[in-house]
């Protein structure tokens, strides 16, 4: 029975399962319009006790065949409709395409003079200087290598910084043709904009205040037993847990996806360290947070300084906030973006990876950088084996390559 109803509930989520029943249940009814002399001579032969049936229903075959037929009538028409409402957005989607690329006619590789990108505040790969709309970081470098290190292309930025609800807005090549800010390529962005090839894979984890929950909820989680586990217990109800993040962010999507219903979502800038310190203080009902691995330890190791800082001296120590997901269950590639028809800077930016790349991975790179950035935070010049061990640290939180499907326990959201 579990079987049947199991195929029943697929069989009714297809779109052509309405019009399969409305055609079936208009032959039947047609044919017992048509020849009801024929059904009743097999009734009275095969049972005739359901004959006095048949005689009651007799007058209602022909209104039944006329009602699936209308049933059949109105489905197509439906279907007819929902087809035009796809082609109108496709249609709309080119038109506006057509016209952003109409500002730079026959764009090849060789004329591409001047580019203007986007960027987001996500520390530490993109910041701001002194409060200044002045972006610096490893996706600015980065860019500035890939585009404008031959001196034949100019790179600029926008004068306003972006946010990640609204990334994609006055996206178009001549008005900004790439954001600087390395960011998740996902299934939603991926109709917004177009991805490069990935620069490395940023590995996700799911922070929660250990102190604040009973620790054996979490001993053993992974992304395959999460949704399972909140369903079969209390912190599957947003007044026990709740899940915070920021719109448009990818804390947001994972949110949803595993905890749909207990999601505390916030607008404006993404700050990890604001939804961390959230995370430690929360006690009833406490926090979890899905963020990438490297920002959050980065972001903690602050948090604590600020809490040892703290005046008058905190009564307590730092609460534990932990990840409390296997490393690289949920992998997610690191790509620039550029609009969604600009096929010329993505393949010319794909290519000056691939050359840029050949002596040293974008991960190495960035490790480096991040290794350098530290040094000049911290003001002094480490020894080296601090530096190598940073650099080691960071490579923790990032794989070069996607693993393979047998290594991964994960998810390809």
């Amino acid at each position: 029975m579990d079987r049947l109803r199991d195929l029943w509930d697929s069989l009714r989520k297809r779109k052509w399962f309405g019009l399969v029943l409305s055609v079936m249940g208009a032959l039947v009814t047609l044919f017992l319009a048509v020849y009801p002399d024929v059904i009743r001579g097999w009734i009275n032969k095969f049972a005739p006790a359901l004959l006095h049936v048949f005689d009651f229903l007799r007058p209602f075959w022909i209104p039944g065949a006329l009602f699936f037929g209308g049933c059949i009538a109105i489905w197509i028409r439906h279907y007819g409709q929902e087809k035009e409402q796809i082609i109108e957005g496709l249609q709309e989607q080119i038109n506006v395409l057509t016209k952003a690329t109409e500002k730079i006619p026959n764009r090849r590789w060789e004329t591409i003079k001047n580019i203007k990108y986007g960027h987001i505040g996500y520390d530490p790969f993109l910041r701001y200087e002194h409060g200044k709309i002045k972006p610096t970081g490893f996706g600015v470098d980065l860019l500035n290598k890939l585009l404008g290190a031959a001196e034949l292309v100019t790179v600029k930025p926008e004068d306003d910084e972006r946010s990640w609800d609204r990334m994609a807005e006055r996206f178009a090549p001549g008005v900004c043709d790439v954001l600087a800010t390395p960011m998740f390529a996902t299934f939603d962005r991926s109709s917004k904009v177009r991805f490069t090839a990935p620069l490395f894979f940023s590995n996700v984890g799911l922070y929660v205040n250990i102190d604040a929950t009973p620790a054996i909820f979490w001993q053993g989680m992974t992304v395959d037993n999460l949704k399972e586990r909140l369903k079969d217990s209390q912190f599957g109800d947003p007044q026990f847990l709740k899940f915070i993040s920021f719109r448009g962010e990818i804390s947001e999507k994972l949110a949803k996806k595993y905890a749909q219903g207990q999601v505390d979502t916030r607008a404006g800038h993404f700050l990890p360290g604001t939804l961390l310190k959230d995370v430690a203080d929360s006690v009833f009902p406490p926090r979890a947070l899905f963020c990438e691995s490297y920002v959050a330890e980065d972001q903690l190791e602050k948090l604590k300084v600020d809490w040892r800082d703290a005046v008058p001296p905190p009564t307590r120590a730092f609460p534990r906030v932990i990840n409390v997901l296997p490393a690289n269950s949920i992998l997610y590639p690191v790509c620039f973006a550029v609009p969604y028809g600009d096929y010329q800077l993505a393949n010319l930016l794909n290519i000056r990876l691939l050359q840029l790349t050949r002596q040293e991975s974008a991960l190495d790179q960035m490790a480096e950088w991040l290794a350098n950035d530290r040094r000049l935070m911290d003001g002094e010049k480490p020894e080296e084996k601090f530096r190598t061990k940073f650099i080691e640290k960071v490579k923790t939180h990032f794989v070069a390559e996607w693993p393979s499907m047998e290594e991964k326990d994960g998810t390809h959201a």
